[in-house]
């Protein structure tokens, strides 16, 4: 085998996306100033599913475009009428901005990806829009 380039997955497992959503949605709940027993991580979850749910059910829709239709569906089904004075593609644009600005690389993926980068052509595969791809902290792996 004689492998020409190697693709990889991007959001889970090179990186950490979790935390750069906790940090989206703690954001978001700030500026529709949401206090709630509920951790930023719950929530985060919550929106995670539904956007998981939408890009699966449904023709192909920018990414920015599908999780701003999972923010609106999670905030409305957890406190109806909080968006009321409240942009959603800025709240959008504020937990997309942590979601890929603050989601570290786990500790295995920038030595495999040095490995790998000396190698072959890295290709990243993800369902982001690419101006997204372009502000996460792994761009420079990218032969594409």
């Amino acid at each position: 085998m004689n492998p020409k380039a190697l693709t990889f997955n991007y959001f889970g497992t090179l990186v950490d996306v979790d935390r750069g959503g906790t940090l989206g949605m703690a954001e978001v709940l700030r500026r529709v100033s949401i206090e709630t027993g509920d951790s930023a991580f719950d929530v985060y979850l919550d929106w995670d599913i539904r956007n998981v749910r939408l890009y699966r059910g449904q023709a192909y829709a920018r990414y920015r475009d599908v999780a701003q239709q999972a923010l609106a569906a999670c905030l409305d089904a957890r406190w109806p009428g909080v968006r009321k004075g409240h942009a959603i593609d800025a709240l959008t644009d504020a937990f997309l901005a942590h979601l890929v600005e603050a989601s570290p690389p786990h500790a295995d993926a920038v030595p495999f990806l040095d490995w790998a980068a000396s190698r072959y052509p890295l290709m990243p595969i993800t369902n982001m829009d690419s101006d997204l791809w372009r502000r996460t902290r792994l761009t420079r792996y990218s032969s594409t």
